[in-house]
């Protein structure tokens, strides 16, 4: 199988088929130096041709936390034995928290800033750290939920570490999922549960599309499910958000918690977004998935 906001998705060398799915996700415009394969499976979410292409969680702290300037200094200090690759992204400008009002958005609210990424020795994995925010990331082959849970819950510790701030405005998780289009049909309608509609009384083959909805989960969830796919791309892009709703904070020591009830409902979104015909196409472990 992919949270709203992430500081930053991690990939370097794209396609022109790359473009529309760059369009699907704002987040893709902060990392562009990690390459990454597009078709080598691991199996995860329970299909051996897994389509996650990264998985990202991003801890956002409260806005009315000092941020210091040498806490990015301290993080990579505590992360360098596991991410010691460096490197920076300046004038970089992160999308607004959660629940932010339409008139708080501007500037002068969500300056431009230098964001630091540390990777792993293969570069298949990230952790990135800008004012008030970290995030971590998973680049193909996904290694499973079990590790990526544990990398972000460490992030996340070491954040506590040097800051102290045991309480957190935001929590996101995301998953983005690219899915090549089977060759036996161009049909969205075949493959996917959330479907393009035609104007009444046209008829024609739907060549590029965008859907995009948001949903209130259970136990202070919102659920963001955005499908696309550009006229000129071979793939669908599914990307899955699940982030805590706005105005509620969560606290560090309940973030493990909200993590996994959190991918409980990627996963269940995942599964609803297929087709019988696509599942099958993406060879289910469980036949039972498959129906």
């Amino acid at each position: 199988m992919r949270m709203v906001s992430s500081s930053a998705s991690c990939s370097r060398h794209r396609d022109a088929a790359d473009s529309g799915f760059e369009q699907a996700s704002p987040h893709l415009n902060f990392l562009r130096f990690l390459s990454c394969g597009w078709h080598v499976f691991f199996v995860s979410f329970h299909y051996r041709k897994s389509p996650i292409l990264e998985a990202m969680c991003e801890f956002r702290l409260r806005p009315q936390f000092c941020w210091d300037s040498t806490l990015p200094g301290l993080f990579y200090e505590r992360v360098r034995g596991k991410f010691p690759g460096k490197e920076q992204q300046t004038r970089v400008k992160l999308p607004p928290p959660p629940g932010t009002k339409a008139s708080e958005i501007g500037a002068a609210a969500f300056p431009f800033q230098t964001l630091s990424f540390f990777f792993s020795p293969e570069r298949n994995a990230a952790l990135g750290i800008g004012d008030r925010v970290v995030s971590a990331h998973r680049l193909r082959p996904y290694p499973g939920w079990e590790i990526f849970e544990k990398e972000a819950g460490e992030a996340l510790k070491v954040l506590e570490e040097v800051t102290g701030e045991k309480t957190l405005q935001s929590i996101a998780l995301t998953y983005i999922n690219r899915i090549p289009q089977p060759e036996d049909s161009e049909d969205p309608v075949r493959w996917f549960r959330c479907q393009p509609l035609l104007a009444s009384g046209q008829e024609g083959r739907v060549r590029a599309f965008s859907l995009e909805s948001e949903l209130h989960a259970a136990k202070g969830l919102i659920l963001k499910i955005n499908l696309r796919k550009s006229a000129d791309s071979k793939e669908y892009a599914l990307q899955i958000v699940s982030l805590s709703a706005p105005g509620a904070t969560v606290e560090v020591d309940q973030a493990g918690a909200w993590l996994e009830r959190a991918h409980e409902e990627i996963k269940k979104a995942f599964e609803d977004s297929l087709t019988p015909a696509m599942k099958l196409k993406l060879e289910p472990v469980d036949e039972s998935l498959s129906s």
